[in-house]
């Protein structure tokens, strides 16, 4: 038996452990908000896109350009922070790599939505917009990886409770006459 030091030591530990790790339904919903940013945000860009093309097709010069280009300077702060909350969770420059790609993206196009160039910008939004939903894709990836964990784990408990049940069974079922007190 281990002594009372070492129970204390593996509690920490435990709790330390559990610490780290998310609960999978939690997690879930907090890419579930992160989707539906994003969703939000992939739209916001195509609504820019749609304005810079008419722009472009305008050949509209001045004032329209620069209040585009604020707009699309927002949304590349939104996409910034929200890049900030995943590297800050993970630590790993994979997971914020579309992200990184959808900024780079906007702030070119900001740029030449300035200089008074939104045919060159249009191209920049386009691929922002497909950054946007590269990302979407890998959140929605996630997801269906953490749903089918909780699957595979709620089928683990199932079987435990399964074996169980058959061994509550086993049990009564070879009781005797008087056995009730034993098998409580």
């Amino acid at each position: 038996k281990p002594s009372e030091e070492e129970e204390t030591a593996n509690e920490d530990q435990e709790s330390q452990e559990g610490e780290t790790e998310k609960d999978p339904s939690e997690e879930l919903r907090d890419l579930a908000k992160d989707l539906d940013k994003l969703k939000e945000m992939q739209g916001r860009q195509k609504g820019l896109n749609r304005e810079m093309g008419r722009l472009a097709e305008a050949g509209v010069e001045g004032d329209k350009n620069k209040e585009t280009s604020k707009k699309q300077e927002d949304l590349r702060r939104d996409v910034e922070g929200l890049r900030d909350e995943w590297y800050k969770k993970s630590g790993k420059l994979g997971d914020v790599a579309s992200l990184d790609q959808a900024g780079e993206e906007m702030k070119g196009a900001a740029g030449n939505l300035r200089r008074d160039q939104p045919r060159e910008a249009q191209p920049q939004g386009e691929l922002a917009s497909e950054a946007l939903k590269n990302a979407i894709s890998e959140v929605e990836g996630k997801m269906a990886g953490i749903a089918g964990d909780m699957v595979e784990q709620l089928g683990q408990q199932a079987g435990g409770l399964a074996k169980g049940q058959r061994q509550l069974a086993d049990a009564t079922g070879k009781a005797q006459l008087g056995d009730g007190e034993k098998l409580k």
